[in-house]
Formats: structure tokens, C-alpha cells, sequence
């Protein structure tokens, strides 16, 4: 009783934090760009949400310390989280941000939602995935919302779900309650960054979990609603996304080799094929099927279609070795990160301190899932029911040989993709094991031991939670620029799209104009112009190409546009000032006001446009 009513202050106390929160936040919203929404946002908003995931945490952990079978208390927890989560996940809509990511893959996906909208056509061939487009424009016509609010707020959702369906693959895979609530502290501790950008791939992903619990719930005898369920999806995941979409052939093909593999060691009394096995190659043929019909014509037009970026600067140029986007189109993506750790380590920066504030939480839960191995094996020759956890070991061996194997690769999408795979599975085995050493320092009899154990996996659940918190939007702590779209911005690229001379080509930094073409420019003003593809766009030379020379145009040989966003003149003050000096001081853009080379064409104090006359 004593517990019940301590839960029911936290959960109340946590709620009101909550709250405050918002409303804090809601009443400090952006004025302009912030190259950390961390330290434009009040400490007070931040320290009301860290101490309600340590409440909800603390709850659950207890729960699992106290083995009631009967009691609820965990379901607080759980709401306290999950709304910790989501208020974290939305403090850039809270806070007033116009849109996030508008220069990368949200702006092209919102032009195709637009598209479908206003032609009811998919002019994107190369871009086909179109479950997530039909999806987003029907629900904007049907609950009468605009195209930018729901990109804005279904990453968001989609996350929210996210840790529902790792509960219930959880509750599908593992023996007790003490261990699914520990699996599910563990997934939802990962606040993934990916999770409030946009994207058919990060929303595929996002989903996977509910997927896999079809298929383990598909194993079960008697159990043909969930066959046709997953049957759905398989039909569904093609034109979804073809990253989940190849992750979900190795998980149909690495589950039944590894379930034949452990009844042939064990010496099981298992049928080698049984159901599931024919059930897996079943759908299996299903999936293919799809994939050739959705993929293959998508694989086909777009082989051979990268293209090299170009630069205005040479390595020789450089004070310094080579830096990353010097690399030859073909580089590999090991040599790709060889070279970023130099470059990185020659200027100063700590690779370790980047590598585990990034994935100190992945490695964690990846060693609790080889610690884990031992333990299921001895269980499983003792005839004990944990062949569905086990089976996961060959989807997660595949998964990260397949990562390795696409680092010596040159592809065009990061083999990182894949680790979030990686992840789901060692979020359940990291919940096994962390209930195991539980149980070990229980058995000793002595409360001290087993409150030590209870005390280090809070600990070490709560490290990784704080740590997603400062993670998962970019920032300086990062060493990453904020995807933040400002009103100002999307404005000034509204004018400069319509008003530019389209036979002339134009530069920036992180400039992708064909990104705001997608949703500023309506098909008939697309059509047959190129000035905004990126091979029309250019970037520009570090220090603008006043270290070099006394005139900006000097450093071109056609006339070109400037377009230069807050971001440019914030990156190398907040995020790499140790590079400023090396790269763009903020004296370099102050040198353009007086360059009879150049001649500013608009100005919103959020983005400028600048015509340079070439005298190169």
C-alpha cells in the first residue's frame, strides 16, 4: 500500500513537471535559427523532463526488484516515459520550428505529398516509395491538415508507436513480465535522432517491431489471423522502404536456420522442419515476389546514377590532410571513416568522446547481448523454452556482417542504416540479461547485493536515457548542425526560386535547392528547369575566397548565385570554432558588404541571395 501511494505522488508530480515543461517551452519559442535548441531551450524545461524519466524508470526498475506479479504499478512508469519521450520528440514543433529538415529528404517528400495533392500523380521515378506518400496526402485530405503539420507530427507518433510494438515483441519472446519490463526500459532509453525527421525509411523502421511480432505470433499453432496479418505487411514493406524491406529477408531466412541449427547442437527433439519453417519460406516467395514488382524497376533506373560533387578548392589548398568530401566517388565507406577520424583527430576533436556519446548506449546493449549467449544456451540444454530469443542471434550475426561488409562498399546510402535492426534485437536480450544479473544477486540472500544489482541497472538504464535526451537532436555536443527551417528561410527561398535567371547556376553551404523546389514550386514551374538540380549547385570556397583573393568574383568564372542561410554564419562560431580559422571567420562575411564583385539581391535576416559577377 505504502509503494501504491508513493507511485501515485511520483506519477502525479511527474505529470505536473510535464506540464510545466510545456508550457515553458511553449512561452520561450524560437525567434530565429538555433544551432542548439538545448541551450535555447529554458534548463528548467530539461531538468523537469530528466527527472520525470528517472521517476518512471525508478518505478518500473522497482517493480521488477519487488517480482509482483499482480501489481500495476509499472503501467505508471511506462506512461511517464512514453510522455517524457514524446514531449522530447516534440520540442521543436513546441518551440515554433517551421519545419525540420526541409534541406534534406523532408522538403523532396513533402513536394511529392503536394504533388499527389494537386495532381493525383507520382512524378518522382526514381524516389518510389509510395506507401508512406498516399498515406500522408489521404489523411491530409480526409482530416482536412496541412502536408507540413503531419511530416511534423507523424515521425513523432510513429515513435510513440514504436514503443508500444517493442512491448508487445517483447511479451511475445521473453518467459516473464520482470524481463519484458526490462526489454522495454532498455528500447525506449534509445531516443533515436532519426525519429523526428521524415523519411519512408526511418517511419519503415519504426514499424519493423510490430512486423516482427506477427511473425512470432505466426509460429504459434492454430494462429492464421496472425499469418494473414503478416502476409499484409510482407506486401506492404516493398513499398514502404527497401532497407527494412531487405532487414526482413534476413530475419525470414536467419530465424528458421538458427532454430535448426540450436535443435541439431542441443539435441532437441524437435522436428528439424516443422511449420514455422515451411510458414518462413512461404513468405519468403511472397516477399521476393514483391520486391522484384516494387524494386526491381526502381534498382534498374537508378544504377550508375550517382554522380562526383564538385568543389572550388583542392586538398593542396589545405592547411591540413584530406578532408572527407575530397574523396573520390568510389571511396568506400571504411576509407570514408578512416579519413573523417583523422581529419577530425588532427583538428583537435576527441573520436572517442564523439563515439560513445553517439553509440555508448548501442555498445552497451550489444555486450549484454553476447553476455546473454552463454546463459540462453546452458537454459536451452536443459530443455528450457528460449529458442524464439536465441533464434535471434543468427538475424543479428547476419545484420552486423552485413554492415561490415558495406563499409568496404561504396553504396549510396550508410550501412549504419542497419543498425537500428541491430538494436530492436539486443533491446530484448539486453532485457534478459539485465533481469538475469538480478537474479544472480538475489540468490546470495544478502539485500545489500541485490540492491547493488538493482541500483547499477538503474543506473545504467538512466546513463542511457539522459544521453539519448542530449542526442537526439543535433547540436555542438554533437558536433552536428541543427535541421532546423526557419520561417525566414523558406520564405527567402520562395522568392529566390521564382525571381532568379534560371540559366544561371548558384552556391551555398549545406544547400540543396532542388529540396525547397519540391515544395515551393509547383510542376508546371519544375518543368525544364535545371538551374536547381545539384549538378547546377556549387559550393562555396572556405572564407568565401578572400584568403586567396581580394575579390569574391575572382574565385569564379561564370556569374553565380549566393544564397547564404543563418546556418552558414552560426556553424563555425558555435558548432566548429576550432576550424573557423581554417574554413569561414564571421569577418569574411563582412568583407562581401564592400566587394564591388558582388551586389546583395534580398535580405529577411534569416537567408541573403547575392549575385556574384565572375572575374576569375
Amino acid at each position: 500500500m505504502k509503494a501504491s501511494y508513493t507511485v501515485k505522488l511520483a506519477t502525479i508530480l511527474c505529470m505536473v513537471l510535464l506540464t510545466i515543461a510545456v508550457l515553458v517551452a511553449w512561452n520561450s519559442p524560437a525567434t530565429g535559427y538555433e544551432s542548439s535548441i538545448y541551450r535555447a531551450t529554458p534548463s528548467l524545461v530539461w531538468g523537469c523532463l530528466i527527472f520525470s524519466i528517472i521517476c518512471g524508470s525508478a518505478i518500473i526498475v522497482h517493480q521488477v526488484y519487488r517480482k509482483d506479479e499482480y501489481s500495476k504499478t509499472w503501467v505508471a512508469g511506462f506512461v511517464i516515459i512514453i510522455a517524457s519521450n514524446t514531449v522530447i520528440l516534440l520540442m521543436h514543433i513546441i518551440r515554433g520550428y517551421a519545419m525540420w529538415g526541409a534541406s534534406s529528404d523532408a522538403g523532396t517528400h513533402l513536394g511529392i505529398i503536394q504533388d499527389l495533392t494537386l495532381t493525383g500523380s507520382y512524378s518522382y521515378g526514381k524516389l518510389f516509395e509510395p506507401l508512406t506518400h498516399v498515406l500522408f496526402t489521404q489523411l491530409s485530405q480526409i482530416l482536412d491538415i496541412s502536408p507540413i503539420t503531419l511530416i511534423k507530427l507523424m515521425p513523432v507518433f510513429f515513435s510513440v508507436m514504436y514503443m508500444v510494438f517493442m512491448y508487445f515483441l517483447a511479451k511475445s519472446i521473453l518467459r516473464n513480465r520482470q524481463q519484458v519490463l526490462l526489454a522495454i526500459l532498455a528500447a525506449t532509453a534509445l531516443i533515436f535522432a532519426r525519429s523526428i525527421s521524415m523519411t519512408p525509411n526511418i517511419l519503415a523502421d519504426l514499424f519493423f517491431p510490430m512486423t516482427l511480432y506477427l511473425l512470432f505470433r505466426s509460429y504459434r499453432p492454430g494462429t492464421w489471423p496472425w499469418r494473414a496479418m503478416f502476409i499484409i505487411m510482407l506486401l506492404l514493406f516493398p513499398v514502404f522502404h527497401e532497407v527494412p524491406t531487405v532487414a526482413l529477408v534476413i530475419f525470414l531466412i536467419a530465424i528458421p536456420a538458427t532454430n535448426l541449427f540450436i535443435a541439431k547442437l542441443a539435441l532437441n527433439k524437435d522436428k528439424l522442419i516443422d511449420g514455422g519453417f515451411r510458414f518462413n519460406m512461404v513468405s519468403l516467395l511472397i516477399l521476393f515476389a514483391g520486391i522484384g514488382i516494387w524494386l526491381g524497376p526502381k534498382l534498374v533506373s537508378t544504377a550508375g546514377t550517382i554522380s562526383p560533387e564538385e568543389y572550388l578548392f583542392t586538398p593542396e589548398q589545405l592547411a591540413g590532410p584530406l578532408i572527407p568530401s575530397q574523396l573520390p566517388e568510389d571511396a568506400s565507406h571504411l576509407t570514408v571513416l578512416s579519413t573523417s577520424i583523422s581529419y577530425a583527430s588532427y583538428y583537435g576533436y576527441s573520436v572517442a568522446a564523439q563515439f560513445f556519446k553517439l553509440y555508448g548506449g548501442t555498445l552497451a546493449y550489444i555486450l549484454l547481448a553476447l553476455s546473454a549467449f552463454p546463459v540462453l544456451w546452458g537454459a536451452v540444454r536443459n530443455r528450457m523454452d528460449y529458442r524464439n530469443l536465441l533464434s535471434l542471434y543468427g538475424p543479428m550475426i547476419i545484420i552486423a556482417l552485413l554492415i561490415i561488409a558495406l563499409l568496404f562498399s561504396a553504396v549510396h546510402f550508410s550501412p549504419m542504416r542497419f543498425l537500428f535492426f541491430l538494436l530492436i534485437i539486443c533491446s530484448i536480450f539486453a532485457g534478459f540479461m539485465l533481469h538475469q544479473i538480478i537474479e544472480w544477486a538475489s540468490v546470495y540472500r544478502r539485500k545489500w547485493l541485490a540492491r547493488t544489482a538493482i541500483c547499477a541497472v538503474a543506473v545504467l538504464l538512466i546513463a542511457v536515457f539522459v544521453n539519448s535526451i542530449f542526442t537526439v537532436y543535433p547540436s555542438p555536443y554533437t558536433l552536428a548542425h541543427s535541421y532546423q527551417t526557419t520561417q525566414s528561410e523558406i520564405g527567402g527561398m520562395d522568392w529566390f526560386l521564382h525571381n532568379k535567371d534560371t540559366a544561371i547556376y548558384s552556391s551555398g553551404w549545406n544547400y540543396h535547392p532542388r529540396r525547397y523546389a519540391a515544395f515551393l514550386l509547383t510542376p508546371e514551374e519544375r518543368a525544364g528547369r535545371t538551374d536547381f538540380s545539384d549538378e547546377a549547385t556549387y559550393n562555396l570556397p572556405f572564407h568565401l575566397g578572400y584568403d586567396k583573393h581580394s575579390l569574391m568574383g575572382q574565385s569564379y568564372e561564370d556569374d553565380t548565385y549566393v544564397v547564404l542561410r543563418e546556418l552558414n554564419r552560426r556553424t563555425y562560431v558555435d558548432v566548429y570554432p576550432r576550424m573557423a580559422e581554417l574554413r569561414l571567420l564571421p569577418g569574411d562575411f563582412a568583407k562581401m558588404e564592400n566587394d564591388p564583385s558582388v551586389n546583395k539581391l534580398y535580405d529577411n535576416s534569416g537567408m541573403d541571395v547575392w549575385y556574384v559577377r565572375a572575374q576569375g
